[in-house]
């Protein structure tokens, strides 16, 4: 009895050990835990947002197939483009599907944002709600030149879940966000990334050709076709993006993605709900960034905006700027390059006035330039010159002048041929008669027959002009050359190959 009570015990001890030491039972390491920690996160985010998220479903009355074809966002085959032309024909005057996006429900009564891209040119649409239900919906207003739209739910029959908008000011390169949406139809899909960049410009094309306002949050959270207009978002559930875009080699999501910063995308609403369009502040200039490369000809300058051309009657005219000016400051805020100007005065009140600090030869100084409405189709003539005063030809030739640094021999305006005296009617600068083959200007793509308006902001009116900037260039690794070439005015940083 006791040998049996024994070997009781004996099997007694043997469970509970293995019930101890059982690798089920062992307590989860600290990464586990966190690990389980990040994975819970997600889906309460999921969870909390899902709800205000909706599909966009599209159909379009086909009149102009040629026209549709155009807005075609992707390369086809040269066959491939036949076969869906013609059959885009067939369909002419009858509802057809134009696509499928996402959106985000914003108010208890079912006001919707999503991209203009989703919806422009609709003549039905669809949404669909994390619930199961459907409801026709109706546009608020759209934006192309930001790609930003509001739709809202026609007969609403309830109050709605909503997102909360966050700030995209506070989101940070390496903030965890999560993109949903309905890629490929698939709704209510939810991704994972990081944000990668922050105030990317990513030009447009096809249904995006009208897009200029860019202030871009990438991320590799995965977007595809469908994601378009559906939120990003940060791990408390605020939206802090609008999915627009992707840059693909694919045709796929190839983690390069692109929403739109919710703070421009809140102002944008709210003037779409309130008036329909936007209003945006003009100048009336043509720009370009000021590069880090610009910075070696420019002494004291690291940042800021060029000035391309003027266009008379403008704000910008009116104002004061010239061309070859680099702006420093608006209303005393430090410029950055184009876009972050662009947005500036878009979003400054017409008829207020913008304190614009410029660089001008060697001197800074501050205009005060009106602000003007942006007109609706930015059609002004790139050709049109400036308002300078001529110079009379003069009955002897000028001899050239040949610059060793940059590479080029220049002759004066008056002396060159009579048809690009004729081109360049109205303008001062000298003209390149010669390039110096394997020279800093023939580097730069710099060529015959075009005509030089400024170095580093020094005016090149004549020769004297030209000669006078050219020997300020010793000692510098670069040069801003300002040109025309027709109707075109550009800038060009010279690298300059040797300075003795």
């Amino acid at each position: 009895m006791k040998r049996y009570l024994s070997k009781i015990g004996v099997l007694s001890l043997l469970f509970f050990s293995c019930a101890v030491l059982s690798p089920l039972q062992a307590a989860e390491s600290e990464g586990i835990k966190i690990a389980k920690a990040l994975s819970n996160a997600y889906a309460e985010v999921a969870e909390n947002v899902n709800p205000s998220v909706v599909a966009i479903e599209t159909t379009k009355k086909m009149d102009d197939p040629d026209e549709a074809m155009k807005n075609i966002p992707f390369n086809l085959p040269d066959e491939m483009k036949e076969m869906l032309r013609e059959k885009l024909k067939q369909r002419k005057g009858r509802e057809i599907p134009q696509g499928m996006g996402s959106g985000i429900i914003t108010d208890e009564s079912g006001t919707i944002l999503t991209n203009n891209h989703v919806v422009s040119g609709a003549s039905h649409i669809k949404v669909s709600l994390y619930d199961g239900k459907s409801y026709d919906a109706e546009i608020v207003g759209t934006d192309p030149k930001s790609d930003i739209a509001v739709i809202k739910i026609s007969k609403p029959d309830q109050k709605f879940t909503f997102a909360k908008l966050g700030d995209s000011n506070a989101v940070k390169v390496g903030n965890i966000v999560l993109a949903i949406g309905a890629p490929f139809g698939l709704k209510q899909s939810v991704t994972c990334g990081i944000v990668s960049a922050m105030n990317r410009q990513r030009l447009g094309g096809g249904q995006l050709k009208d897009l200029m306002y860019q202030n871009f949050i990438q991320t590799d959270a995965t977007i595809n076709p469908g994601n378009s207009g559906g939120p990003l978002v940060n791990l408390d559930s605020e939206v802090i993006g609008i999915n627009s875009i992707i840059s693909t080699a694919s045709m796929g999501s190839d983690g390069v993605g692109f929403a739109i910063p919710i703070n421009m995308a809140k102002e944008i609403m709210a003037e779409l709900i309130k008036n329909g369009s936007v209003t945006r502040g003009w100048l009336g200039v043509s720009i370009s960034d000021f590069t880090p490369e610009m910075a070696n000809a420019i002494d004291g300058v690291d940042s800021g905006v060029n000035v391309i051309q003027v266009f008379p009657g403008t704000p910008a005219f009116n104002g004061g700027l010239k061309f070859g000016d680099i702006m420093l400051t608006y209303n005393g805020i430090k410029l950055k390059d184009a876009t972050h100007l662009q947005n500036l005065v878009a979003h400054t009140k017409v008829g207020s006035t913008a304190k614009i600090e410029v660089l001008r030869g060697q001197n800074k100084i501050i205009l005060n330039v009106p602000i003007g409405r942006q007109p609706k189709k930015l059609s002004l003539r790139p050709g049109t010159p400036e308002k300078e005063e001529t110079t009379e030809p003069e009955t002897e030739k000028a001899k050239g002048y040949t610059s060793s640094l940059l590479g080029l021999e220049v002759i004066d305006l008056q002396d060159a041929p009579v048809e690009e005296r004729d081109i360049y009617k109205g303008h001062k600068g000298v003209i390149i008669r010669e390039i110096t083959p394997g020279g800093a200007a023939d580097l730069a793509g710099l060529s015959k027959g075009t005509l030089i308006m400024l170095i580093n902001q020094n005016r090149t009116a004549d020769l004297a002009t030209f000669q006078k900037a050219d020997e300020q260039l010793k000692g510098k690794s670069a040069a801003i050359v300002y040109f025309r070439i027709g109707d075109d005015q550009s800038l060009v940083t010279i690298k300059i190959k040797e300075n003795k």
